[in-house]
């Protein structure tokens, strides 16, 4: 059932170069299929502190990975975590990615500065500062229309400009900030 669930077309949110969490999570459900279950029953239970959902299936990982492979990566990381949430409530949580939310709030005049161990608050901070831009976005009736004409009938349509808002993000860090610098 995962691997059905995680078989989409757009392969670079859980892949990449060098960049692995929807082979490994497979893997990991091969190899404890209850724990990995668990892993996201607990993550998707709304009921809880999403800090402590993010930090438990990123502890529960690192344990299956020790127990199956110590020496190398498990790949299930915030971005890999959020892409999860997104794909099971994609009108209530964001794909994070660090370079992403950093490119964002400099370029809005937010100061946003990542904590080291708190990994799960990161995710819920950059969450904030989304649902600013994206309760921006939503407003702007140019650029729903725009939306509106760009999506076919096979699209999301993104009602509450989730997804919008990462990829005004990822085009500030990708395209944006590139073409500004001249590269």
């Amino acid at each position: 059932m995962l691997k059905r669930a995680l078989d989409f077309k757009d392969d670079n949110l859980l892949a990449g170069a060098m960049y692995f969490p929807k082979r490994m999570i497979w893997r990991f459900a091969e190899f404890d299929e209850g724990t990995v279950r668990q892993m996201f029953v607990i993550l998707f239970d709304e009921a809880q502190d999403l800090v402590e959902r993010i930090n438990a299936f990123t502890s529960s990982a690192e344990d299956i990975n020790n127990r199956r492979n110590p020496n190398s990566s498990h790949y299930q990381d915030l971005r890999a975590i959020s892409t999860y949430l997104w794909l099971m409530f994609p009108n209530k949580y964001y794909i994070y990615k660090a370079s992403c939310v950093t490119a964002l709030t400099s370029n809005i005049g937010i100061d946003f500065k990542r904590k080291k161990n708190v990994k799960g608050q990161n995710v819920v901070n950059a969450y904030e500062i989304y649902n600013q831009v994206a309760e921006a976005l939503q407003m702007d009736e140019d650029l729903k229309t725009m939306l509106d004409n760009a999506l076919s009938n096979d699209c999301y349509p993104d009602p509450f400009a989730k997804t919008l808002a990462v990829d005004f993000g990822y085009y500030l860090d990708k395209k944006y900030l590139k073409s500004e610098m001249g590269t």
